[in-house]
């Protein structure tokens, strides 16, 4: 029970964030190249941390 409690509420959280993307955008508190720049950062934060960890690894080491 306490998973469905964790997916709605992440659910509910990724919602949130594109409602205020969408109430921002429409506003033209933003352009569309700063869209796409948030999107991408909350991307990222989305992703796994194994991921990041490789991709960090692949830029910062060589």
């Amino acid at each position: 029970m306490e998973i469905i409690f964790t997916i709605v509420g992440q659910v509910s959280i990724m919602y949130i964030l594109m409602a205020i993307g969408f109430i921002v955008y429409r506003k033209k508190l933003i352009n569309e190249d700063g869209a796409k720049q948030i999107s991408n950062l909350f991307s990222l934060g989305y992703q796994s941390n194994d991921y990041v960890n490789t991709l960090s690894n692949g830029i910062f080491y060589k």
